[in-house]
């Protein structure tokens, strides 16, 4: 993974401490180099067949991605993991919001928190 200065200027909530860890392409480089390989899925997928596993490819890839994750600090927040597998910054910012609006969603269908009066409004409207 290629790390620049601009990284920084541009995201400058990343701290260089924990974007200094191994990156997810640098952990499978030595850990898992075939999930690195253009068609490593077919590959995968295949090998897992052949051994009898009933799994997916994103099943093993899931697998891999956590055993590196596990090597991270456990400081490191969500954005700079992201940063760590490889998001640049628009996508990181595209998939913390996608996760924050699906955990509040979440929180409102099981009562932890109300549901906020401009979102009923809109539901009314547009049968959402």
């Amino acid at each position: 993974m290629e790390r620049t200065p601009e990284h920084l200027i541009e995201d400058p909530t990343l701290r260089q401490e924990y974007i200094s860890q191994l990156s997810w392409d640098e952990w499978a480089l030595v850990n898992a180099p075939f999930f690195l390989l253009p068609d490593c899925e077919a590959m995968v997928t295949e090998t897992m067949r052949s051994m009898g596993m009933d799994a997916t490819y994103e099943d093993a890839l899931a697998v891999a991605v956590d055993e590196w994750h596990a090597t991270l600090d456990r400081a490191t927040n969500v954005d700079e993991v992201l940063y760590l597998l490889g998001h640049d910054y628009i996508e990181r910012l595209r998939i913390i919001d996608q996760q924050h609006a699906e955990l509040l969603q979440r929180a409102v269908e099981i009562g932890l928190v109300p549901e906020r009066e401009e979102d009923i409004d809109f539901r009314n409207q547009f049968g959402a």
